[in-house]
């Protein structure tokens, strides 16, 4: 597709990767197949889309690549670990990427949205049937009941859209130096911030209580 692209238009001067998969469930539960396919669409893939147009783009020394994270990447949460870890990997690629592209005049930038509602959502529990039964009689039921109940509601009440996210990228591709990351929901703004202020084992706390994850006896 980008051979096709630069064979077509002469020259890719954005690149923005924005693909992602999510298929919920604990490690105990997650199958290693769909390990691989989170981790191959989620990292692999930038990986390689970056590597098509580095060649092109450090010629002309300019171009930007745009790398869609989460808040997961600040936060891994249960429920997501492989999500999670895959937007940490994403988190970790960009920023050395940053160190690497400067000398060319290539920017790495990153968009962080918080929850928004897409298709991703519904998409996730298509992918998760097989976990169904896990999720309702498994040890970990009551925290899945929780994550669901918590994250429904925190959808619901988001105000952000797909297109407030996409003036973001806009905004991030117009600017002549462009900020490292852009959060585009408050709840990414606070996750960052929580981040930065809270010791970890005040940051678990807080997640405990939110999500009501009791240890057993």
């Amino acid at each position: 597709m980008i051979a096709q692209a630069i064979e077509c238009h002469g020259r890719i001067d954005i690149l923005l990767a924005n693909a992602g998969i999510y298929v919920p469930g604990d490690i105990v539960d997650n199958d290693p197949a769909d390990w691989d396919q989170m981790i191959s669409l989620n990292v692999n893939s930038v990986f390689r889309s970056v590597r098509a147009v580095l060649s092109g783009m450090s010629e002309r020394r300019s171009g930007d690549i745009i790398v869609t994270s989460s808040i997961s990447g600040h936060q891994a949460l249960h429920w997501e670990p492989v999500y999670s870890a895959s937007k940490h990997a994403i988190e970790a690629l960009s920023n050395a990427l940053r160190y690497e592209l400067y000398p060319f005049g290539i920017h790495t930038i990153l968009i962080q949205p918080g929850y928004i509602v897409t298709n991703i959502q519904s998409t996730a529990m298509d992918l998760a049937q097989t976990y169904q039964e896990k999720f309702k009689t498994g040890p970990y039921a009551k925290i899945y009941a929780s994550y669901l109940g918590n994250a429904t509601s925190t959808r619901a009440r988001s105000k952000t859209t797909p297109e407030d996210c996409a003036r973001i990228m806009l905004k991030a591709i117009e600017a002549p130096r462009p900020k490292a990351r852009y959060d585009v929901t408050p709840l990414a703004t606070f996750a960052k911030l929580a981040k930065w202020a809270l010791t970890d084992s005040a940051a678990d706390r807080m997640i405990r209580r939110r999500y009501g994850i009791k240890r057993e006896n």
